[in-house]
């Protein structure tokens, strides 16, 4: 007579654990879309779950896998601020370090026309945030020397962050390099005679008329 019963707990037991997979495969794929701390609470709710149905061994393999996911930097994503160049790491979406960008240079790009409009994070792979850090220290040079090229400059930088740069040419690069951190009491400086420069002048003019032309399809 028992036998029903324990057929009927057998069956409800593979349907938990057949859930409990599914939603674990769920949470796997959510967590490439962005949206992890709700994916970590709702794991979080799985593993609590699983521990009130006494189910020790799917809540055991649930919190396997979170540690696993935790420690091989799945769930770590790393952000620039687009106005200063500020770099975060996250854990579950979780900010967990801060490296602001040198308080001077970081000044100098606060103070430009368009800054307030690039007060936003992007996510960015961690192999580009040393060469990232290296331009926006070139940026705030820029900004110190003339902010009508720094300004241009920055617009091309958060275009190439958010993969917006299918209508940049690669002069910028070559302008925002042309910066000398060698004398550190200075914070970086621009070459001298930058103005007489055949890449500056052409890449002003090319960014000038570029944003002109984007500035009209935006309104037509």
């Amino acid at each position: 007579m028992n036998v029903p019963s324990q057929d009927n707990d057998s069956k409800q037991i593979f349907q938990f654990r057949l859930r409990l997979l599914l939603t674990s495969v769920a949470f796997c794929a959510a967590l490439m879309s962005g949206i992890q701390p709700l994916i970590l609470a709702a794991w979080v709710a799985v593993i609590l779950f699983a521990i009130w149905m006494k189910a020790w061994w799917s809540a055991a393999a649930m919190i396997a896998g979170l540690v696993f996911i935790s420690a091989t930097g799945m769930a770590t994503t790393h952000q620039v601020r687009l106005d200063t160049g500020d770099q975060r790491t996250l854990l579950w979406g979780i900010p967990i370090e801060y490296r602001p960008t040198e308080t001077e240079l970081r000044q100098a790009l606060l103070q430009l026309d368009g800054a307030r409009h690039r007060r936003e994070w992007v996510t960015v792979g961690e192999r580009h945030l040393s060469m990232l850090r290296v331009w926006y220290e070139s940026a705030g040079a820029w900004a110190r020397e003339d902010q009508t090229v720094a300004e241009l400059l920055m617009l091309d930088l958060a275009d190439y962050e958010k993969r917006d740069a299918s209508q940049q040419s690669v002069e910028w690069i070559t302008v925002l390099s042309m910066t000398d951190f060698e004398d550190e009491e200075t914070g970086g400086s621009i070459f001298e005679n930058w103005e007489s420069a055949p890449e500056v002048k052409s890449y002003i003019a090319e960014a000038t008329h570029r944003r002109r032309v984007g500035a009209i399809r935006s309104i037509e």
